[in-house]
């Protein structure tokens, strides 16, 4: 099964590190994305092949992909573009592929993902690979807790301070593909 993260934050991938489960890093990964709105406009014009510009805010240090609020203070004008340009091409590869995909991403207290979001993010996925065997893991931000969606292929799970879940999570969904 391919794992591939989706962000909120840095969060995600420490914690795939600390279960052995890190791969090589995704599009969205040690970047801040607080709207699944933003994922899906970056993933539409990757699997479009309409070129994401990384530019920089005025008086600001943080990159950001594209007209989007998704920042990252990791990388640079100067040291992104090719790493993005791998991750691209990855990513197009994987959901190519045909091999089972798990998409996972933490969500932000400041921003619900919606069932239109995650409606949209399955359409592109779908548009691009009708064949694309996928799930997706949304887990809940430590500070709140929402009533979860209800949405095929859609495992939406709280994210408890007090217990690591996270492999216990993947390994429910890997028994049920």
């Amino acid at each position: 099964m391919i794992i591939i993260l989706l962000g909120e934050g840095c969060n995600i991938s420490w914690n795939m590190q600390k279960i052995n489960l890190k791969g090589k890093s995704s599009i969205f990964e040690w970047f801040l994305s607080v709207s699944f709105k933003d994922i899906n406009f970056v993933t539409n014009n990757i699997l479009k092949d309409i070129p994401i510009r990384i530019n920089n805010r005025p008086n600001e240090r943080d990159i950001y992909l594209d007209t989007t609020e998704i920042r990252s203070a990791h990388y640079s004008l100067d040291n992104f573009p090719e790493r993005l340009n791998r991750r691209i091409t990855r990513f197009k590869e994987d959901i190519l592929s045909n091999e089972p995909i798990l998409f996972i991403r933490e969500e932000h207290s400041g921003y619900k993902t919606t069932e239109s979001d995650i409606n949209t993010f399955k359409s592109l996925i779908k548009e691009f690979n009708p064949n694309c065997n996928f799930k997706i893991l949304l887990l809940m931000p430590f500070e709140v807790q929402w009533e979860p969606l209800q949405i095929p292929d859609v495992y939406h799970k709280e994210n408890l301070r007090d217990r690591f879940n996270l492999l216990e999570y993947i390994q429910e969904i890997q028994r049920n593909y």
